[in-house]
């Protein structure tokens, strides 16, 4: 089954053979947690090959869940960056801004690709 190494909330499975846990990054500014695209979770998404991040959690009262992002989303870019890996996410982010707009492309769980611009709500 296509969810086995997703848990009920998105997180990727821990399996017998990984040799550590996978690495995750918390952006409080946008209220999402991501982590790693292993080729397992990759597959388990349908998905040819492992680029991206998964997002691992929303905060309910982010901007994020307000434009709808779930856990089990995957981001391929911020901006006009490809995201392959938490490290590339990280340093993509520095050059963003919720006051600008940040965009993102991402894949739901259904495989469809989309872009989503993040924005400040206005006060």
């Amino acid at each position: 089954m296509p969810g086995d190494l997703l848990t009920r909330r998105g997180r990727p499975e821990a399996t017998p053979d990984a040799e550590e846990a996978p690495e995750e990054y918390s952006n409080s500014t946008l209220g999402i947690e991501v982590g790693e695209l292993s080729e397992q979770v990759a597959k388990a998404l349908d998905m040819k090959k492992a680029e991206g991040v998964v997002i691992t959690k929303v905060d309910p009262d982010s901007v994020a869940a307000e434009m709808k992002l779930s856990e089990g989303m995957v981001i391929l870019s911020v901006g006009k960056q490809s995201v392959n890996n938490v490290a590339d996410f990280r340093t993509a982010m520095k050059n963003e801004s919720l006051d600008k707009g940040v965009l993102l492309r991402v894949r739901s769980r259904n495989g469809g690709v989309h872009f989503v611009v993040l924005r400040q709500a206005a006060e």
